[in-house]
């Protein structure tokens, strides 16, 4: 079971992320005027808006302190992943889901059409730090 980072507020459970790389969304609001997604929320270090390219790919490394919580507003991807077996696990996620990626997690994003992230991280995402924090992993594709 991946631990909820102590970063992000009460409202995220241990349940919420028991399919993982898949979280939960713990919190949303539904009315005549349309719906609120809450996707994050506690001490945050960076929101990124990641537009990727079909058949792009992304990550194939680790973050030492950084941890990523993603949701997809369009499009899909295979988000593979090293378990504490040394095996790659590959899920698909798709508009409207909600991933996680913890620290010291090797991983890989393989784009299947046009996709939009909004992308959450722990970490400020100021190149030098974001840098210093990513390491380069050649994960292959399941």
């Amino acid at each position: 079971m991946i631990e909820v980072p102590e970063e992000l507020s009460s409202y995220f459970k241990e349940a919420d992320f028991s399919d993982y790389p898949k979280v939960s969304i713990p919190q949303s609001f539904v009315d005549e005027r349309g719906e609120i997604i809450n996707i994050a929320d506690g001490t945050l270090g960076d929101v990124a808006i990641i537009n990727s390219n079909s058949q792009s790919v992304r990550a194939n490394h680790i973050h030492e302190t950084d941890w990523h919580l993603s949701y997809c507003l369009n499009g899909s991807l295979n988000y593979s992943f090293l378990d504490q077996d040394g095996q790659v696990k590959t899920t698909q996620i798709n508009a409207g889901e909600l991933f996680f990626t913890p620290n010291q997690i090797a991983h890989r994003m393989d784009f299947l059409e046009n996709t939009v992230l909004v992308v959450i991280s722990r970490n400020s995402r100021k190149r030098d730090h974001y840098e210093e924090d990513t390491k380069k992993f050649n994960l292959p594709i399941e």
